[in-house]
């Protein structure tokens, strides 16, 4: 419920209490006319004076007092109570074009007739007279004659009403009247005994006893199956966990199977191997060498395109025909280059090793010293060249 429509409800009630009239702009009137305490028919009900509330269509829409009530009690401006009371009203109207009803709790009803009527109807048990505010409804028990006096003697007690029906003696009671809110109980009280009464009420007590114990017994039932239940299960954890310590520390406890290692033949160090010096043979000559070969040589001292190929500087067991050691890098490769230009395409080096310095420049590398020999003494016979062969 918005805000403006608690507050116009709530001023609503609260100035029908000591005024007989509100009118509420684009809505409609309240009026309110007093009327005096009376007996409610056919349920003999003492009522205290009240209002009579009605609500017409038809107003003044320029009065203002509704606002000035509003500014008065929730120190609201002018503009804050005219936009409370329009908010008030379009719900309402909105209430009645939909559900043809809008309730003002506490209150009472407004219901939409047709299109063009509207009325009010207020709750039963509402009291809008100030001065009778908070006043219950009240059951009179009547007083009778008193039937066991002899005849001729006057009656100690009289009738207050006599168009009340008779009444029936009871046992002795103390209490003159009835709440309103439970007229039952004057209702039944003339066709039960007092002892009717402690029965019915020990029936209901054992009624009582009886569901608490059989809903304490099944609460207790229910508690011993999931007792049992989580037992169960944790027994089976535990077990499962025991048995899971148990192969655990089993295997902890088997020694670890040592495999036997084979020994290898243990090799030198590569270091050794390297640094031992290749081993040069000279073979036996039946040709006579010179120079000439060389002396056409020109000079060619650029670094190979394929060095990287060609020079040789891991030990790899091969055969290699020497033709040329040289100091300086520049002339091996001059060398070597004026070799592969004269068609020698199997030409490589070898790099300085085992504290050798040199470059050695050679015809070819054989898988054989025998056939690096061959090669050797079929290239130096031609070409009147010495060689020796390095095996490395």
């Amino acid at each position: 419920m918005a805000l403006e429509e608690r507050i116009v409800k709530k001023h609503l009630y609260e100035w029908l209490l000591d005024h007989n009239s509100l009118t509420i702009p684009e809505l409609g009137k309240f009026e309110a006319t007093p009327t005096s305490a009376s007996i409610q028919a056919g349920v003999y009900k003492f009522l205290p004076p009240n209002k009579k509330v009605t609500f017409h269509a038809t107003h003044d829409a320029s009065n203002t007092e509704l606002c000035e009530v509003l500014m008065a009690r929730e120190n609201l401006t002018t503009e804050q109570a005219n936009y409370t009371i329009q908010t008030f009203v379009q719900k309402v109207k909105e209430a009645l074009a939909s559900r043809q009803r809008y309730e003002l709790e506490g209150f009472g009803m407004l219901n939409q007739i047709n299109d063009e009527t509207v009325i009010f109807r207020i709750d039963e048990e509402t009291n809008v007279e100030g001065d009778s505010f908070g006043l219950p409804g009240l059951y009179p028990k009547p007083l009778v004659h008193d039937t066991a006096e002899p005849a001729g003697q006057a009656s100690s007690l009289t009738r207050t009403n006599p168009d009340l029906p008779a009444y029936v003696p009871q046992d002795d009671k103390e209490d003159d009247f009835v709440p309103v809110t439970k007229p039952h109980i004057h209702a039944t009280a003339t066709s039960k005994t007092p002892e009717d009464d402690i029965t019915v009420e020990e029936k209901i007590v054992s009624r009582s006893g009886d569901r608490f114990l059989i809903l304490l017994l099944t609460l207790m039932f229910l508690a011993g199956i999931v007792f049992v239940i989580w037992l169960i299960t944790d027994s089976n954890n535990l077990s499962s966990t025991a048995n899971k310590k148990e192969e655990k520390v089993k295997e902890d406890k088997k020694e670890p199977i040592k495999e036997e290692k084979k020994e290898e033949p243990k090799q030198a160090p590569k270091e050794d191997f390297e640094k031992t010096p290749p081993k040069s043979t000279t073979p036996t000559i039946d040709y006579p060498t010179n120079s000439n070969y060389v002396a056409g040589f020109s000079w060619l001292p650029q670094q190979p395109a394929n060095l990287s190929q060609i020079l040789h500087n891991t030990r790899a067991g091969k055969a290699y025909t020497v033709l040329g050691s040289f100091d300086k890098p520049e002339n091996a490769y001059s060398f070597y280059n004026n070799l592969v230009k004269r068609g020698v395409a199997t030409a490589c080096m070898v790099a300085p090793v085992a504290g050798n310095t040199r470059y050695r420049v050679c015809l070819g590398k054989f898988e054989s010293v025998e056939q690096a020999t061959k090669e050797g003494l079929a290239f130096g016979k031609v070409n009147s060249m010495a060689f020796f062969i390095l095996t490395y």
